[in-house]
């Protein structure tokens, strides 16, 4: 292929084997931007319970061990009101951070148990009448290693920020952890998708490109180096025409010498 979009998350991205390698100041962001630990929890009911006793249904709390005394304020760490478009009643729960650590290592059923108990505790005791409850630890899935995007550690931006986005040979880095805006969301993926694109097509098709799509990419808002990227495709755009029109014109030579030698 001519050019290669890599929208892996930085921390899988690692596990890449390149040749040559990347540049420094990639690989070394790469080291020091591991995936936070999440667990995300569906639980569907009959009807929005809490939206009927004028409650948001979305709260946060600073879940997990107590560091003050052996008091456990539960797992959850964040909530949020899931009813679908369709009235169809879920709330969809966090458990982040220290207490994700905590709770992966119990029981199936204790740790159920615990996230319902906590959400009782906010929500009434309607909350423990369900009809499904579904979850998922991202940091035990192969692929991503973590949830929900991969942070840079202390000190890393300082020193290695540049690596994040910029293009390394014919690869253009993606992803929702290079966005500039709503990093870590769907909307950052898109981001940073249409960035990588508009990279591709400064290479394939410059222009196709306005300046003010250039200054979405990595290289920077230089019209300087559109307007020069668009002279070396129009110069090589001329160099073939002409060497096409050689190849014709000594064709067209070649032939008409011929037809006089057999004439003569």
């Amino acid at each position: 292929c001519n050019r290669l979009v890599l929208a892996t998350p930085p921390n899988m991205t690692n596990k890449i084997q390149f040749d040559p390698v990347l540049p420094s100041s990639r690989r070394e962001l790469m080291k020091r931007m591991p995936a936070g630990n999440l667990t995300k929890v569906i639980i569907t009911y009959k009807e929005a319970f809490w939206r009927k006793a004028g409650i948001s249904g979305e709260f946060v709390t600073n879940g997990g061990p107590s560091l003050s005394s052996e008091c456990d304020r539960g797992p959850l760490c964040i909530v949020y009101d899931g009813t679908s478009a369709q009235g169809n009643a879920a709330i969809v729960a966090f458990l982040g951070g220290a207490p994700a650590i905590q709770w992966r290592n119990q029981k199936d059923e204790n740790r159920k148990s615990a996230v319902l108990k906590s959400l009782s505790d906010f929500l009434g005791p309607e909350a423990l009448n369900y009809l499904d409850y579904a979850e998922k630890d991202w940091g035990l899935e192969p692929y991503s290693e973590g949830s929900p995007v991969c942070s840079v550690g202390p000190g890393a931006m300082a020193y290695f920020a540049r690596g994040l986005r910029l293009p390394f040979q014919r690869i253009h880095f993606a992803g929702t952890e290079s966005a500039t805006a709503w990093c870590g969301y769907m909307s950052g993926a898109v981001q940073s998708g249409m960035r990588a694109a508009n990279e591709v097509l400064f290479h394939l098709r410059p222009q196709a490109l306005t300046a003010q799509e250039l200054a979405m990419t990595a290289y920077g808002p230089s019209t300087q180096l559109l307007r020069t990227k668009r002279k070396q495709r129009s110069r090589t755009l001329i160099k073939v025409t002409l060497g096409i029109g050689f190849v014709v014109a000594v064709v067209i030579v070649g032939k008409r010498i011929t037809n006089l030698v057999n004439e003569k």
